[in-house]
């Protein structure tokens, strides 16, 4: 018998109709401590349990696989997000623009807050550049 290496198990297809999806949605917002890293109590594991407990209560759904949707819906949403800022590049007219159709799309638009990158410090000078001459550093302007 040949040896089979184990596929990568995928995670189900969690169907929700698209009214039951914006509901949950909707709770997933009102419950802010699951979503925003800024939030007081996201820290707090008891907290956020208690939320998903709350929510999976109002579905009549686990709370794993509300978690599980929770996530799949947070990646496409990124995804179409970044589809319609890069179809913002400078030069672009309003016809080139890529306008997301994603039903669940301004829906989610509470994310946007969530999903943008942090401050960030630049710590090379734009200023001096290091350039190597033999075995020394020397700085140019």
């Amino acid at each position: 018998m040949d040896y089979m290496p184990d596929k990568k198990k995928r995670k189900k297809n969690i169907h929700m109709s698209e009214e039951i999806t914006l509901v949950f949605v909707d709770l997933v917002f009102r419950h802010e401590a699951i979503w925003n890293r800024k939030h007081k109590d996201y820290k707090d594991i008891n907290r956020r349990n208690d939320d998903w407990c709350s929510i999976a209560d109002q579905v009549g759904l686990p709370v794993n696989v509300l978690k599980d949707k929770w996530a799949s819906l947070q990646s496409t949403y990124r995804k179409c997000r970044s589809t319609y800022n890069k179809s913002l590049v400078t030069g672009s007219g309003a016809d080139e623009v890529d306008n997301p159709t994603w039903f669940a799309y301004s829906a989610m638009r509470f994310l946007d807050g969530t999903t943008d990158c942090g401050k960030t410090l630049n710590t090379v000078s734009k200023y001096i550049h290091l350039v190597r001459v033999g075995c020394t550093l020397i700085s140019s302007q």
